[in-house]
C-alpha cells in the first residue's frame, strides 16, 4: 500500500512493509486541532475505528500514517561531538501524518433519493427505472422517496438561479437549465422533504414543455427551455391547430401517441420503485412510429379509443429493427431510443410522424435550447440525483450531514405527475438510470472531482 525510500537512518533503504508505518483509520478530527497544554497536535485517540467491526469503512473519513521511528545519526551533530571530544550524537526520528478523501459534485440538479439497498449502484443497473416519489413533511425517507439537496449558500453568482429565493430558487433549482448550484460533498449533504409548499410535478415538466402552476410564468424564459424531445403522451384539450397548444397534465392522453413507459413490473407493481430494465419496446415504437390505420366504426370521422392500430414495417426503418431486439440482451434503453429518434427526425426536428396528435417538438416555449450563454440539447431531459443508504442513515423529514453513496445520472421518462388531492400534493416522477455521475464520469454536465486534502 505504502512505498518509499529512505537515505539517512539507520536499517535498509526500502519503505514498505508492515514494520515500516501503521495505519489508523478516522471518524474525524477534534473540533480543535491543537493541545495548547500539551504543545501539541490534539489526541485522536476517541475517534480511532475498530476494524475489526462490521462497516467499520463506512465511517471511516480519514487516516493516519505513523512512520516507525529510526535512528538518523546527524552530520552536524558528529561534528560537535569530534570537536568535543564527546561520542557521536544521534537521534530517533518518527513522522504522523492524516490526510482525508472527499468527492465533490458541483453543478447538479439538488435532489437526493433513497437507494433499495447498501449496494445497489448506477452501473449495474443502467437502462432500470426508479419510480420516485416525493417525501413528505416529517415523513420517513423509503426506497425510491426523494427529496432536495439544500444548497441555499451555494448558488452560483449570476447563474440562472441568482437572485431567487424560498420556493422559487428551489423550483429554479430543478426546472432551470446552465449553471445552478455550487458543489456538494458526498461525505454529507443536507437534505429536505421533496413535498413541500410551492413546488409541484410542473418544477420537472418545464424539460417537457408543459408549464403549469407555478412555472407558466416561465413558459418563455430561455433558463427553462425545454429539450428537442418532448413527446408526452397527452393532447391539448381545446386552442387553435393541433398540436399548437401548451399541454396540461390534466389533458386526457393521446391516442396515438405515448410517453417512455416505466418499467412493466413498475408499472403493473410487482416488484415495487425499482424495476428490473424489461419495457414495452414494441409498444412504444409502433404507437409513435407504426403505420397508424383509422377503423372508423361508429362513422364520426373523429378518431376514438379502440379505432386505432399499429404496425412496423420494412416501411418503418430503423424502428422495425429496433423493435425486433425486445426481449434480448442488445434491447435498446429508452434513454438509447430517445437519442436515436432526435437523430432521426424528421422535417423541422420532428420526432414523430406527421399523422401524430403530436410532433415530438416543442410547441407551448417560445424559448430554445441552447439560447443564452449555455447550450442544451438531449441532456435537457437528465438529472443528476445522490443516492442516500436510507437503512445505514435513517432519515425523517429534514436532516443535515447525510453521506451520498453515489450521484446517479437518470433520464425523465415523462412528465412528472400529482398522485393524491391533498396540500401539498405527492408526486412522482418516473426516471432510467443512465450511469454513475461520480469520480469525474458525468457525460452530461456537472463536474465531479475527488479531492485528497492533508489535515496534519
Amino acid at each position: 500500500m505504502i512505498r518509499d525510500r529512505q537515505t539517512f537512518a539507520d536499517g535498509g533503504q526500502d519503505l514498505g512493509s508492515a514494520l515500516d508505518y501503521s495505519l489508523r483509520f478516522l471518524s474525524g478530527l477534534p473540533d480543535d486541532d491543537y493541545d495548547a497544554s500539551a504543545n501539541r497536535s490534539s489526541d485522536v485517540s476517541a475517534f480511532v475505528i475498530d476494524t475489526s467491526r462490521a462497516n467499520a469503512g463506512r465511517d471511516a473519513v480519514l487516516v493516519e500514517v505513523t512512520a516507525t521511528p529510526r535512528t538518523v545519526f546527524t552530520p552536524f551533530a558528529n561534528a560537535l561531538a569530534s570537536f568535543f571530544g564527546s561520542t557521536n550524537e544521534s537521534s530517533e526520528i518518527g513522522a504522523t501524518a492524516i490526510a482525508g478523501y472527499t468527492s465533490w459534485a458541483c453543478d447538479i440538479s439538488p435532489l437526493a433519493f433513497c437507494l433499495p439497498s447498501e449496494n445497489y449502484t448506477a452501473t449495474a443497473n443502467i437502462g432500470k427505472t426508479i419510480r420516485m416519489r416525493a417525501v413528505g413533511q416529517n415523513a420517513s425517507w423509503q426506497p425510491g422517496f426523494f427529496g432536495f439537496l439544500r444548497p441555499e449558500a451555494e448558488i452560483v453568482p449570476d447563474g440562472a438561479c441568482d437572485g431567487e429565493n424560498g420556493a422559487n430558487l428551489k423550483a429554479c433549482q430543478i426546472a432551470a437549465a446552465g449553471n445552478v448550484s455550487q458543489c456538494f460533498s458526498t461525505r454529507g449533504v443536507d437534505i429536505e422533504p421533496g413535498q413541500k409548499q410551492g413546488l409541484n410535478a410542473a418544477i420537472f415538466n418545464t424539460r417537457l414543455d408543459i408549464f403549469e402552476a407555478t412555472m407558466n410564468k416561465n413558459r418563455n424564459d430561455y433558463r427553462f427551455a425545454p429539450g428537442p424531445h418532448v413527446v408526452t403522451g397527452k393532447v391539448a384539450k381545446k386552442g387553435g391547430k393541433k398540436g399548437s397548444t401548451c399541454v396540461s397534465n390534466k389533458d386526457p392522453d393521446s391516442l396515438d401517441t405515448m410517453a417512455f413507459p416505466a418499467d412493466s413490473c413498475v408499472a403493473n407493481g410487482s416488484c415495487g420503485r425499482f424495476g428490473d430494465g424489461n419495457w414495452d419496446i414494441r409498444g412504444y415504437l409502433e404507437t409513435n412510429h407504426g403505420i397508424k390505420t383509422h377503423n372508423d366504426a361508429d362513422g364520426d370521422g373523429e378518431e376514438d379509443p379502440g379505432e386505432l392500430s399499429f404496425e412496423l414495417t420494412p416501411a418503418t426503418q430503423p424502428w422495425t429493427d429496433m423493435a425486433a431486439l425486445a426481449g434480448g440482451p442488445d434491447q435498446p434503453t429508452r434513454y438509447e431510443v430517445y437519442l436515436r429518434e432526435i437523430r432521426e427526425a424528421g422535417p423541422g426536428g420532428a420526432i414523430l410522424p406527421p399523422d401524430r396528435s403530436e410532433s415530438g417538438l416543442p410547441q407551448c416555449s417560445t424559448a430554445k435550447p441552447g439560447q443564452g450563454d449555455e447550450p442544451y440539447g438531449p441532456e435537457r431531459r437528465i438529472l443528476i440525483a445522490a443516492g442516500i443508504d436510507c437503512e445505514a442513515n435513517p432519515v425523517r423529514g429534514a436532516a443535515t450531514d447525510v453521506p451520498v453513496k453515489e450521484f446517479f445520472e437518470v433520464f425523465l421518462l415523462g412528465p412528472s405527475r400529482d398522485v393524491a388531492n391533498s396540500s401539498p400534493p405527492p408526486y412522482e416522477i418516473d426516471v432510467e438510470i443512465v450511469g454513475s455521475a461520480g469520480g469525474g464520469n458525468s457525460e452530461f454536465y456537472g463536474m465531479f472531482r475527488d479531492v485528497v486534502e492533508l489535515y496534519r
